[in-house]
């Protein structure tokens, strides 16, 4: 290599393209913020936190190795001790990143993700010595713009969550089957765009909670003269940690005390297509909601291109689609006169006869839809679904996503097709992780 004498300068180049390689990894302790700020999509920002964290790890071990063969480590020295300290705890934020053991153990990952980054931090800075003057100057730069965007970022938190006349967002929480909804009465309205999401922070839920502050995507909202929310309503599907700890919570009659971090999120400009698809699976139809929302305003308004929407709903249970059906009965109550608006609700389960169906809706009716919604008892056929509506499109063409992974995939590949059709596709950035009932995960429908 370029400069380099012996096994020495190799390990201690290599140790230094580690150091510069952590500092935009500790740029910030909210990836979303760093996402919006760099214009990036959430997942794109964490692909390359993630490749960025692998290219360190593999340079420290380089450097541990390649050390170790000029001379011997002598935990007497200061600096030889913190060395290992640092390549340890770097070993442990590569271990509990890994994607099945961040999954299981999501709410300690959250801590010891940010309490082992600081330890690395301080571990290094002592192991580098005084005299490594631009390592030392890159981790000040790391802390510089860990701090910059700490204090933008609470500056929103505070600038959102307090008034003069209301201290704090209020929160009340209507159970329903399988997914709750948690309305949101915000101190100060802003004007919702497509594609947003944002984290809810609620101290009193449990002991715990207030370490705790979790995405979700932002389904409705209620707005004022000018146009901003000033209710907005989330949907949950409670499973363990803060989302079962948000479900004991739920009283109708009930509020109590939460802090809202955002919005975040790419925005999808729909006024710019004649034709928009939406796909969704489970949990997922709360990101696609705002889109419908926006598009049919706009609509009325006639400030936008879009002669068609059709939403593709694939759904585990005929019931699940009470999460929604209010919203989707008003909207095609507002789209009554231009009728731009289909759905297609895809049902995985059909039950065998009145009782189980009774007992899934638990006593109530089904929800009455009109003639441009469809309901089938199957499960979604992608590729045949697609097929249908590229005929069946009028001009410039969205595809928007809010699905599981197999269906991800499956448009991805349609899509090479389409490319140069005038079709475009984006995964919005909440995206569930797992619908099926039988493939949950922990924080299924988290960003």
């Amino acid at each position: 290599m370029v400069g380099i004498s012996g096994l020495s300068d190799a390990g201690l180049r290599a140790g230094s393209l580690a150091v510069f390689q952590m500092v935009p990894l500790m740029a910030g302790n909210r990836l979303s913020f760093i996402a919006d700020f760099m214009g990036l999509s959430y997942h794109c920002l964490r692909y390359l936190h993630s490749s960025v964290g692998v290219m360190a790890v593999a340079q420290t071990v380089g450097h541990i190795v390649l050390m170790s063969r000029v001379r011997r480590f002598n935990l007497e020295i200061v600096q030889e001790r913190f060395g290992i300290l640092a390549g340890g705890s770097l070993l442990g934020l590569f271990l509990i990143s890994l994607p099945f053991v961040r999954n299981v153990l999501h709410e300690t990952f959250l801590k010891l993700h940010v309490g082992l980054a600081f330890f690395m931090f301080y571990s290094l800075w002592r192991h580098m010595g005084a005299e490594r003057h631009t390592l030392r100057i890159a981790l000040m730069s790391a802390l510089g713009l860990f701090a910059v965007s700490s204090l933008l970022r609470g500056a929103r938190i505070i600038y959102r969550n307090f008034t003069w006349k209301q201290q704090w967002a209020r929160a009340t929480i209507f159970p329903g089957n399988d997914v709750m909804e948690i309305q949101i009465k915000v101190p100060r309205p802003w004007v919702i765009k497509p594609g947003q999401y944002l984290y809810l922070w609620a101290p009193r839920v449990s002991y715990l909670s207030i370490f705790q502050s979790h995405p979700f995507s932002i389904a409705w909202w209620s707005e004022d003269a000018n146009g901003r929310a000033t209710t907005m309503s989330l949907l949950v599907e409670p499973h363990h940690g803060f989302t079962n700890s948000l479900r004991h919570k739920s009283n109708l009659n009930h509020s109590f005390r939460v802090a809202i971090d955002g919005p975040y999120g790419r925005t999808v400009d729909t006024s710019r297509y004649n034709t928009l698809v939406l796909f969704a699976t489970g949990i997922g139809i709360a990101a696609l909601m705002p889109l419908l929302k926006s598009a049919i305003k706009q609509s009325k308004s006639a400030t936008t291109l879009v002669k068609r929407i059709s939403v593709v709903w694939q759904l585990e249970e005929e019931s699940d689609e009470r999460w929604v059906a209010s919203w989707m009965n008003k909207l095609l109550e507002e789209d009554n006169e231009s009728k731009i608006l289909f759905s297609s609700l895809y049902v995985a389960q059909r039950f065998d006869n009145d009782e189980d169906e009774e007992n899934n809706y638990k006593g109530k009716v089904p929800i009455p839809y009109g003639k441009r919604v469809k309901k089938l008892f199957a499960r979604a056929d992608i590729r045949e679904i697609m097929a249908k509506e590229m005929q069946e499109r009028r001009g410039r063409t969205l595809v928007a996503v809010s699905a599981e992974g197999k269906v991800r995939d499956t448009l991805r590949k349609l899509m090479r097709e389409y490319i140069e059709k005038d079709v475009d596709i984006q995964e919005l950035d909440f995206q569930p992780h797992g619908w099926h009932k039988k493939e949950m995960v922990k924080h299924k429908g988290v960003i």
